[in-house]
Formats: structure tokens, sequence, C-alpha cells
């Protein structure tokens, strides 16, 4: 059982200014990313979490991580809605990718090196979540964030050249307003377990609190159960950076989300003229038994819609089967698939 006492080392964010960098510089692995978790907890949870977070158990996780972060070009866009803070890998083709609810970039990790290999990766973390910064944490369907983004890309990226965008879970719908946003600039839309379907489908294991633990053994059977339950077919897939990786998202997320109506999604993709593909897990806990069905309704809304399963994957596909992804994704944005 591993227990532990804070050191008061606690490191603030200064107060918010406006900041647009340009480096290589390597953020910090520990917890100390946000000022928003400072607002939200005291800091004797928050200190206790990030001993957690920079535990011996999560030595690799955060080994893997850095190497990752440490090839990446920070950018910092802004505007009334948000601050968001984005990551930038490679040269070529852009590719933009935006993670799910209390998620943040990391959600891509096992995907950033092979798709930079011939692509420019821009990741953002969205508002409220990882480094960005939310103005109105009422807005918990984070309307308006699409444009936010396509007009920070805009002011970072430029304003020539086709793009694509890939988002996951509640990412699709961010997706499907920025791909709105920036019209025939985007090429290829690509929506990664996407939520807006008629037809509903609970998970049914339900996760367990983790948020009154103050035991890293105990925090780590939560975190591994919770992975479980939403995001991974086999529990046997679940490795530490996967959990630390949790962990990291959930407890700094800032605010809880909330599903905006689904016709707003559907009304920003029957705007689209460039392609259009979903990615599932076949073990998806959202749509299992029911992709079939999710197919039907997408290409009957989408008739040039493509559509790939991928085998022994759940939720969070693009980490249990990175290589199986990796490849469609690769394929989608090459227009090979």
């Amino acid at each position: 059982m591993a227990r532990f006492r804070p050191s008061f080392c606690f490191r603030a964010r200064p107060p918010f200014i406006r900041v647009r960098r340009k480096s290589n510089e390597t953020s910090s692995p520990s917890a100390c990313s946000g000022y928003r978790a400072e607002v939200r907890r005291d800091a004797l949870t928050m200190l206790t979490f990030t001993e957690m977070l920079e535990s011996e158990r999560f030595g690799a996780a955060r080994a893997e991580i850095g190497v990752i972060e440490g090839l990446a070009t920070h950018f910092t866009s802004e505007d009334m809605a948000a601050r968001i803070t984005w990551r930038k890998w490679g040269a070529g083709p852009a590719v933009v990718l935006l993670h799910g609810a209390y998620g943040s970039w990391l959600h891509w990790l096992r995907n950033i090196a092979p798709l930079a290999s011939a692509n420019s990766v821009w990741v953002p973390d969205l508002p409220g979540f990882g480094d960005s910064i939310l103005r109105d944490p009422a807005n918990r369907t984070l309307d308006g964030v699409g444009v936010s983004l396509a007009r920070g890309f805009r002011e970072i990226a430029g304003g020539e050249g086709e793009i694509s965008i890939a988002g996951f879970s509640f990412g699709t719908r961010i997706a499907a307003d920025m791909a709105s946003e920036l019209g025939a600039r985007v090429r290829d839309l690509v929506l990664v377990g996407p939520h807006a379907f008629a037809e509903r489908v609970e998970p049914q294991m339900k996760p367990r609190s983790w948020r009154a633990i103050r035991d890293l053994d105990e925090m780590i059977s939560a975190q591994k159960h919770n992975l479980a339950a939403i995001m991974f077919a086999s529990p046997a897939a679940i490795d530490d950076a996967a959990i630390y990786i949790q962990m990291k998202n959930t407890f700094f997320a800032a605010i809880a989300v909330r599903a905006p109506a689904h016709a707003q999604f559907w009304n920003a993709l029957r705007t689209r003229r460039g392609s259009i593909a979903a990615i599932w897990g076949e073990e998806d806990v959202y749509h299992k038994g029911v992709l079939p069905r999710r197919i039907d309704e997408l290409r009957g809304r989408c008739p040039s819609a493509r559509a790939s399963i991928i085998a022994r994957a759940g939720h969070w596909a693009m980490y249990e089967q990175a290589n199986s992804f990796n490849s469609i994704l690769r394929d989608f944005v090459s227009g090979t698939a």
C-alpha cells in the first residue's frame, strides 16, 4: 500500500496573460499543468495527486510521454472564448487531432509519431482540459470552440493548404464544427467513436468514484476498472501509460462536459463538401451490438461516408490497437482508403 505525504513544493501557475510561444520546450510531466485545478481543488489534494503521478510506478510512462512531448513545438492561440495550447510534430500535409471529453493531447500518444512521419500533426488541448483554458466554465457543451480552433489554426499555421481533421468521441462534435468553419479547406473529416446517434447504448460496467482516494494502489485499481468499463476491450491491454494518462486527464479536467444536441452535429456534417470517414472499435461499449445500424444511420445522412471497424478494440481504439488504427487513419488522410 503506497501512501503519500505531500511535500510542500506547490508550483502555482502565473496569472493569466496573453502568450504565444514557439519552442521545443518539454512541458513538465508533473500534474501541475494548469491553474484550473488550483482553483477547483485545495492545494493538499492537488499535491497528493501530483505525487501519485510522480511515483516510481509511472516512471516508464512519463519517459514515453516525455520523448513525444520533447519533439513538439508549442503554440498558443487565444480569443474571447478560450486560450488554447497546441502541439505540433512533423512536416507535410496538416492533420489536426482533437481528443475526447476529460482528455488531452495524450489521448493520441500512440498515434502522433507514426502520423508525423509524413504529415504535420497538430494536437490542441480542448479548452477546459490539459493546458487550455475555457473562459466560461458554464459552457459545458463547448459551444463555439470549433470556431475558436479554426481561427486559432489559421493564426498559427497559416490560411492556405488543405488539412484533415480527426476527432475522438466528444471531440467528433468539435471536429465537425471546426470543419464547418474552415469549409473547403478541410479535405478529410475522420470521426473516431462518434456518439450522436438515435439509438443509445449504455456501458454495462459502472465506473468507480476515485476522487476521495489517497492511496496509490487503490487509485490504480479504480482507474484500471474505469478504463476497462469505458475505454478498453481487453483489461490485459491496460498498461501503466494508459492508467497514468487517465489519472492525469480526469483529475485536471476543469469542466464536466454535456453533449450538445445531436442536430448540431448532423447539420455540420450535411454542409461538408469533403470526405467523411468513421472509425469504431468493434467492442466499443457505446456502440457494442449496434455498429451495423450506426453505419447505416451515418450513410443515410452522409451517403458517401466511409467506415472502418477495428477488431479487438474498445472505445479508445487508437490506443488499444494503435498499429491497426494508424494504418487506417493514414489511408483515410492520404486519400488511399
